[in-house]
């Protein structure tokens, strides 16, 4: 693709200016890509925090549900809460920009 056919240039911060768009065009490949990806993390960490839960490492009594949990279960419990929450707003973006692109195509028909 050329700029004569794409139209002008996008708009290029100084360079000492953060690098800012008001508008970010994502092609709905992406925009599944990202969806995926957050569907993907729904369906692979709970699975794992199952696994980390019957784990009898994760129990200081190694048996399973009796409390205190060890260190090896709240690392493991900190590291899926994070993993869920980083795919749910990833998978949020790409369901936004596959509607926006919807909205652009209706409206350019």
């Amino acid at each position: 693709m050329t700029w004569a056919s794409a139209g002008p240039p996008p708009h290029r911060p100084a360079r000492s200016a953060l690098a800012y768009s008001a508008l970010m065009v994502l092609s709905r490949g992406w925009a599944l890509f990202l969806t995926g990806v957050g569907i993907w993390t729904w369906v692979i960490w709970p699975r794992f925090a199952v696994a980390i839960w019957k784990d009898p490492r994760s129990w200081s009594t190694g048996t399973v549900g009796e409390f205190p949990a060890t260190g090896f279960l709240w690392i493991h419990a900190l590291l899926i809460a994070a993993s869920l929450a980083i795919g749910t707003t990833v998978g949020v973006l790409g369901v936004r920009a596959w509607l926006a692109a919807r909205r652009t195509d209706r409206s350019t028909h």
